[in-house]
């Protein structure tokens, strides 16, 4: 009897869109997620988050990694919270747009969609840097000589959209930083499967700080903190 159900399932899912499911499975990762994050801070606009996390009433020297940039308007906002003349501010993008489509639930974004044209945001922080390029190729390169011990807090703003980017992103980052700050730009679908494959493959805890949305009820932009376990 289950070997005719296992026909007819996979029967059934040669007409269903795989990505689909993608997206719904993400969701249902918030969903086990959601009960912690509520009891965190709820935000309405997610720049006050950004400024939570930051916390701007301090002064704290801060390493901000940020992994899909585009025009650079979060990463200019976040530095204008904070103040420390050698805070970082380092964004990370190809400029090239998507390297796959990208399915959001019902809304596909073609590849290439986000591209600048190669060209990188100008700003007049010059605390603020870009690193153009795939992450696998620029993110090992900047990690394997830089220094993080000086500053004081870690933020990582991960917009990069794709499963396999922000899964990539999170594991070899976790290799230089046993605590971080994670802002996730958009966790329902793929960044909430990548994060929690992550912790399936790396282990660790995660603490919820807060979370943005039009409504208490759902959360799309989520703040977390993050410590390696103990090697």
């Amino acid at each position: 009897m289950k070997w005719i159900l296992r026909v007819f399932a996979l029967r059934i899912a040669n007409f269903l869109p795989l990505n689909l499911f993608k997206n719904v499975l993400g969701l249902i990762v918030l969903a086990k997620y959601f009960p912690d994050i509520k009891n965190s801070r709820y935000f309405n606009r997610r720049e006050d988050l950004w400024s939570f996390v930051i916390n701007k009433e301090t002064s704290d020297k801060v390493l901000f990694l940020e992994f899909g940039v585009h025009e650079g308007y979060s990463i200019k906002k976040m530095a204008s919270y904070n103040m420390h003349p050698e805070s970082k501010f380092i964004g990370f993008d190809s400029f090239e747009g998507l390297p796959e489509d990208w399915w959001n639930f019902i809304k596909v974004y073609k590849k290439n969609h986000f591209d600048t044209g190669g060209k990188i945001p100008e700003t007049s922080d010059e605390r603020i840097q870009f690193l153009k390029g795939w992450f696998d190729r620029t993110l090992p390169e900047f990690l394997k000589d830089f220094n993080a011990k000086t500053f004081n807090k870690i933020i990582i703003h991960l917009d990069a959209d794709l499963y396999s980017s922000t899964l990539y992103c999170l594991i070899l980052l976790s290799q230089y930083f046993p605590q971080m700050h994670i802002i996730f730009d958009e966790l329902p679908g793929e960044e909430a499967r990548a994060l929690e494959d992550f912790l399936a493959i790396n282990g660790g805890t995660v603490s919820f700080q807060g979370y943005a949305s039009r409504t208490s009820h759902f959360a799309i932009q989520v703040a977390l903190e993050y410590e390696r376990k103990a090697q």
